[in-house]
């Protein structure tokens, strides 16, 4: 899809808005390699994690996977020499058989990686592993084996060990990025597999939600909010998605499922899920997010060419928690039926902007938070958490212009029409891992489509809706915009 141009520092870019207003368990021990409030780097201190030796760097790149804390990073070693030593040291229970799971990104770990595995105040089934190279990625949790805690001891030590595999540069990584120790002591874990989220939307007064990866088998889905049951279905259970009849939803709940089988033995009830939301809009920060392309010769409109990967959101001043996520300093829109304009300025002067720009993706040499040139292109319109509320969110956009320049007033489509302009909140993942629901889930609100429900100018605008999976800082949308009907 071609991408078009926008001038940057002789007009004004006007955007016109109206918001609507719609509706580790005890069991399992989490470790991951870095924490938002950890100490240098955000590495995790120890206990319970500690890298032992070898040449550790910080990614900004997290797995996804069920349970983990969405855009803290990871950790990485290149070099083979000295030989990466990792060690957990997680707090659990004495005499309790877990299993040993971890989770990672992919893009340049080793593909031939093996690790030696060994235990100190626990016996274990893996003497190697080669869970770490490549084949496994995020989402998935792989299973490492099973350990088994000593008499006396609650605070065991699992030692990883390089011992071959590629280790140089691109393509030969080991990363280090989330482990978990399940309790296959407790009776749920050989009970039907853990339901580990609910379909959006999840909004206050809501009275039902739609339960995925139920089991066939299951003779009972029952739903908590905050750990106190709120709803449970006992029959006409299929397999797959479930909706389940409860009292009213009550906003900033935590809800949770389990399933229980033939011998009514619930499945493991996980320690945290999706969170109800305010249900009307609350409000909400604003960006554009642009990519900087001082090539560009305008006139606004023309094909913007290639993608360039050096993108900026406009206006900010900074990031929540790190590169991927939310930008601080955006604008922010408020609940009402009432249309909003949105105006947006750098001016012709990139050092000394009316409204600043901040780097949140690529590498831009010098100043890299000034949003250079006279033209970029649009790559997305960025929302952002301000309101402690998940959602969901309703928002209608009309007459997107650069300066006297209408790039889309959504005339030209039919009612109904589907990402014209705007792609659905779902496309991109860099964002997709904080909506509501993840996998086994799927996401819910997910709405980008041409309405003749409201209008600022003509009879159309378009309609976008979504819900974030929690209230993250973090959390943003990045809604791209080269959807269909571009101009």
């Amino acid at each position: 899809m071609k991408t078009k141009a926008l001038v940057l520092g002789k007009s004004v870019l006007t955007l016109l808005f109206a918001l609507g207003t719609t509706l580790a368990s005890a069991e399992t021990v989490l470790i991951e390699s870095r924490t938002t409030g950890g100490t240098t780097n955000g590495i995790t201190p120890n206990p319970p994690y500690q890298e032992g030796a070898g040449n550790w760097s910080g990614s900004g790149t997290h797995t996804t996977a069920v349970g983990t804390t969405p855009g803290i990073g990871s950790r990485f070693a290149s070099s083979a020499t000295p030989a990466p030593v990792l060690m957990l040291h997680p707090t659990l229970i004495e005499g309790a058989t877990y299993a040993m799971e971890i989770s990672h990104i992919s893009p340049n770990a080793s593909p031939n990686l093996v690790v030696n595995v060994t235990y100190s105040g626990c016996t274990g089934t893996a003497a190697t592993s080669t869970s770490f190279n490549n084949a496994v990625f995020s989402p998935a949790w792989e299973r490492i084996g099973l350990i088994t805690v000593d008499a006396g001891v609650t605070a065991p030590t699992i030692t990883f060990t390089y011992a071959s595999g590629t280790m140089a540069g691109t393509g030969g990584r080991w990363y280090s990025d989330a482990f978990r120790f399940i309790n296959l002591s407790e009776p749920c874990v050989t009970a039907l597999p853990q339901l580990t989220t609910v379909n959006g939307p999840l909004a206050a007064g809501q009275t039902f939600v739609d339960v995925p990866a139920v089991d066939a088998s299951a003779i009972a889905v029952t739903v908590y909010a905050n750990g106190v049951q709120i709803g449970q279905k006992t029959s006409g259970i299929t397999a797959g998605v479930n909706r389940v009849t409860l009292s009213p939803l009550v906003k900033g709940r935590v809800i949770t499922v389990t399933q229980s089988n033939g011998a009514a033995v619930e499945s493991c009830r996980p320690a945290t899920g999706p969170i109800v939301g305010g249900g009307a809009n609350p409000r909400v920060r604003m960006a554009l997010s642009i990519r900087q392309n001082t090539g560009l010769t305008g006139p606004i409109g023309a094909s913007g060419g290639t993608s360039n990967t050096v993108i900026k959101f406009f206006p900010a001043t900074n990031l929540v928690s790190g590169l991927g996520t939310a930008p601080t300093g955006a604008r922010v829109l408020y609940p009402s039926n009432d249309w909003q304009t949105v105006t947006i300025l750098r001016g012709p002067d990139p050092a000394t902007p009316t409204d600043p720009s901040f780097l949140w993706n690529g590498t831009d040499a010098t100043n890299p938070n000034q949003l250079k040139g006279d033209f970029g292109v649009l790559d997305a319109l960025a929302f952002a958490i301000d309101d402690a509320d998940s959602g969901p969110y309703e928002i209608y956009i009309d007459n997107l212009s650069n300066g006297g320049t209408v790039i889309q007033d959504f005339e030209s489509a039919s009612a109904g029409t589907a990402t014209v302009q705007f792609n659905a909140p779902s496309l991109s993942g860099t964002t997709s891992p904080f909506l509501l629901s993840q996998p086994p889930g799927t996401i819910t609100p997910n709405v980008s489509v041409v309405t003749a429900g409201a209008s600022d100018t003509g009879v159309q605008s378009l309609r976008v809706s979504w819900q974030f999976k929690d209230i993250a800082l973090p959390n943003w949308l990045r809604l791209v915009a080269q959807g269909s009907g571009t101009p």
